[in-house]
């Protein structure tokens, strides 16, 4: 069965099209709304007034908006063979890196900070622990997923597309 798969599904070496640009464009713009959206929903309890079916029809759409970026080729490639890219794709990787763990850093800090003023502002004593288990393993997951597609987000976005000669 290998071998008949192999045959036929016969990898093609990605290609920075418009097409494909668009393409991952998209994906990765699914990929950094949904987990956040769906962690954010289930913190909030906002599904709670909906039937089961529906309810669960959005929380699995929600957290399988991924799952496209996933599967995209120039992903792949750029996330999996980092040993056979060339300098300029290795460099355009470093610059990617680079803006994703920037971008986390800023968004951890300014969100510690409102989240500090707002406690403030609402005269909440600060020792007393807000955090659940369930809380922080929503922010670790979505810290997880940012690292994973922010640098990719970062390249569909920046890169020009190679010209359709071929």
């Amino acid at each position: 069965m290998a071998n008949i798969l192999a045959k036929h599904c016969v990898e093609k070496d990605y290609a920075l099209t418009s097409k494909a640009l668009m393409k991952l464009r998209i994906f990765t713009a699914l990929a950094l709304i949904g987990f956040p959206t769906f962690s954010t929903v289930e913190l909030l309890d906002l599904l709670d007034g909906l039937n089961k079916p529906l309810h669960f029809i959005v929380t699995t759409g929600l957290l399988m908006s991924f799952l496209p970026l996933a599967s995209d080729r120039i992903y792949n490639r750029l996330s999996r063979y980092k040993g056979k890219l060339d300098e300029r794709e290795k460099e355009a990787m470093r610059e990617a890196k680079a803006f994703a763990y920037k971008f986390i850093t800023l968004f951890f800090i300014v969100s510690i900070a409102l989240g500090l003023t707002t406690l403030a502002v609402l005269g909440v004593d600060f020792r007393t622990p807000y955090i659940t288990v369930a809380a922080a393993a929503l922010v670790v997951m979505n810290i997880a997923l940012m690292m994973l597609f922010l640098p990719i987000t970062y390249i569909a976005w920046t890169q020009k597309p190679l010209a359709d000669e071929f």
